[in-house]
């Protein structure tokens, strides 16, 4: 008997995902092992491999693989779960072309290898070229993604990994932003935020003199200006915790944990 849309579909994801775990070896040996000479081709690797799974969730034939899944009356719950998960999956996919798909990978390698030779220089400045490449390439795909699912850039982004809400546990961890646009996302986390659930907030403090020459005051903030930028949330944590800076003398960090009132 022939498979039926579901299983090759099944068997489609289950070679896609072999693509990731190959990806996943690689990048784990690039953080690792690999002598930093090699950052550049590794780069190259792992964004052909990004490609190869693009190209394999937007074949012509996913679209009517997904339709006739969808349509066939004998899936369990359990198949009818996974084949939402996979059109979700071939939804985003579409909304980007392959360079676009190739170029941010590659940026990302690019910007993770020079990160981690400025962190151990205690340089960071030294990445914004490459950290200012991939943010203009992540505002490009959550703008693809934003008209092809009809949601904002940021819920496009967000849906990729958290499609439903509200969520018991939201945390945003070392993203610094103007205060006006930090203000915005705080108050877009807030309302995806369940009654009774938790925010967890963590970031560089604006107090702290080893991280003042190397970003703008304005991108850092206190735990009191995090208290003041939120609203209906019982505080239950917000303070300054002073750390060792990978070797370089005590860093401060923000430390806010809030509960939704329920």
């Amino acid at each position: 008997m022939a498979d039926t849309a579901y299983q090759r579909l099944e068997d489609r994801f289950r070679r896609i995902h072999a693509l990731g775990d190959v990806a996943a070896v690689l990048h784990w040996d690039l953080a690792t092992m690999m002598p930093r000479g090699g950052a550049a081709s590794r780069g190259d690797q792992l964004a052909l491999l990004k490609a190869m799974g693009h190209g394999m969730v937007t074949d012509p034939e996913m679209e009517d693989l997904l339709g006739a899944a969808d349509a066939d009356p004998d899936l369990d719950p359990w198949q009818r779960s996974n084949t939402r998960e996979m059109r979700r999956a071939w939804t985003h996919a579409t909304a980007l072309t392959e360079a676009q798909v190739e170029a941010l990978s590659r940026a990302v390698s690019a910007c993770e290898t020079k990160w981690r030779s400025a962190r151990a220089d205690s340089d960071f400045a030294a990445v914004l070229p490459e950290l200012e490449t991939v943010v203009a390439l992540v505002r490009e795909t959550a703008a693809a993604k934003s008209e092809r699912l009809g949601l904002s850039p940021y819920d496009a982004l967000l849906d990729e990994y958290e499609p439903e809400g509200p969520f018991d546990l939201i945390t945003l961890f070392y993203i610094h932003m103007p205060a006006a646009e930090r203000r915005t996302m705080l108050a877009r986390a807030i309302r995806a935020l369940a009654p009774g659930g938790r925010f967890f907030f963590v970031g560089h403090d604006r107090s702290d003199p080893s991280f003042q020459a190397h970003i703008d005051a304005d991108l850092l903030t206190t735990p009191d200006e995090i208290a003041s930028d939120l609203e209906g949330l019982e505080i239950e944590r917000a303070e300054v915790v002073q750390h060792e800076a990978h070797g370089h003398g005590t860093a401060g960090t923000t430390v806010f944990l809030a509960r939704r009132k329920s």
